[in-house]
């Protein structure tokens, strides 16, 4: 193995913790070690997160740094409202998930993880650094380090945007450009910066002098190939996957889109799964406003293997996208999960770095009216059963391997 491939990977959220986050970086981990790479993670543990047996760790360490997390009294208590309450109280001084410094609530793991890197570093000889925001601590680690190691190749992922974060509130908005000081200050020395989407990048572009490079989730079609379906031939359902943001998705069209497609069905009986979506007050008065209580069924958040086999069961795999036309870029892991698991895609709203993807791979329609969404839900049921084209990983620039081997290809010091 050459000395300097080897790598280590600095986030709050790595497997066995089972989420978006957790997923994307263990997948390019994962494929960091393929291409031998040596892989060391330092990550934390929290308490009461849900966590799933399927990962595969060999070949590469994976290190949970110890540390003292304010909200473990909180996961503590028994009573719901009791915790509820205790949780947003100590959320209006220390933020659960902070996108703006300080980062208060990971102090003690930020500290320690630090000193665990330093000592990594010297003893492992590693030449690069990857660190992960949100939180912020990630690449606050990364800047002490690149300060003492000035040669190590630092890279700074952007899972979403900081300080010009989409969920910004009026507040921070207001304050967005003044808080960017700090940001940019700290990311400086990154010697590269990556973002999510095109979208996001085009507006880094527009605040940074870095480089940046979109490292999309990616799209895993092999891991689709030997998936059974749980189909039943008398359904016709329709698969959503993930957490539901009302001021952000245009869920309403959809549920009134929905019921209208309903109300003209003799032969199947239609049926909408939210899997692992919170089942919230927002949520349960549009199903009651709709009548749609027969028709709609929530699935506790289950591992991600498990996921699959519902989003290759379903005959519609739905997904919401950003509705504000000033906010491009906000794609989420599940859209490259849809796109493999080659199932029609309904992509409710405007977005058009997300209506190109759906293009492109010839995976389903971006509606933004009910008629659009009734008219492609009947065109998806008259050729019920009827597959969309296959693609293998090898072929597709969008698939993880590929989208992979291109940053292997920066990072090693080749041309974009």
């Amino acid at each position: 193995m050459k000395a300097d491939k080897s790598i280590l990977f600095i986030t709050v959220t790595f497997p066995p913790r089972l989420s978006v986050a957790s997923l994307r970086l263990f997948n390019y981990a994962r494929l960091f070690v393929e291409n031998g790479w040596s892989v060391t993670v330092l990550t934390s543990k929290q308490l009461g997160e849900t966590t799933s047996s399927e990962f595969n760790f060999e070949g590469m360490e994976v290190i949970h740094v110890s540390w003292s997390d304010p909200f473990d009294f909180v996961q503590k208590i028994k009573t719901p409202i009791k915790k509820k309450i205790a949780f947003k109280t100590l959320n209006l001084f220390i933020p659960y998930l902070a996108t703006w410094l300080p980062d208060r609530r990971f102090k003690s793991w930020r500290k320690k993880t630090f000193d665990v890197a330093k000592s990594i570093i010297e003893e492992k000889n590693i030449k690069y650094i990857y660190s992960s925001f949100s939180p912020p601590s990630p690449h606050m680690i990364a800047s002490r380090l690149k300060n003492i190691f000035p040669d190590n190749y630092w890279i700074a992922e952007y899972r979403d945007l900081w300080s010009h974060s989409h969920s910004n509130n009026l507040f921070r908005s207001l304050l967005a450009n003044f808080h960017f000081l700090f940001e940019k200050k700290l990311i400086e020395n990154a010697n590269l910066l990556i973002t999510v989407s095109d979208g996001h990048r085009q507006f880094l572009k527009t605040k940074i002098s870095n480089q940046i490079h979109v490292l999309y989730n990616g799209c895993d079609f092999d891991s689709y190939i030997n998936i059974d379906s749980k189909k039943v031939n008398e359904e016709f359902s329709i698969v959503y996957t993930g957490n539901i943001y009302k001021k952000k998705y245009d869920v309403e069209l959809f549920l009134s889109a929905f019921k209208k497609f309903t109300e003209k069905q003799s032969r199947y009986k239609t049926r909408v799964l939210f899997i692992g979506t919170p089942k919230t007050d927002f949520l349960s008065k549009l199903i009651q406003k709709f009548d749609l209580s027969e028709n709609i069924n929530f699935i506790e958040k289950t591992t991600n293997s498990e996921v699959k086999v519902f989003q290759k069961s379903a005959d519609v795999l739905l997904q919401f996208v950003w509705n504000n036309p000033k906010q491009p870029g906000n794609l989420t892991g599940k859209l490259f999960e849809y796109i493999s698991a080659r199932k029609p895609i309904l992509a409710v709203g405007k977005e058009k770095e997300v209506e190109k993807l759906v293009s492109d791979t010839k995976s389903g329609k971006i509606c933004s009216t009910e008629l659009e969404i009734i008219t492609f839900l009947d065109t998806v049921q008259l050729s019920k059963g009827k597959s969309l084209n296959l693609i293998n990983n090898q072929e597709s620039e969008i698939s993880k391997e590929n989208q992979f081997l291109k940053l292997q290809s920066i990072i090693l010091g080749n041309k974009e």
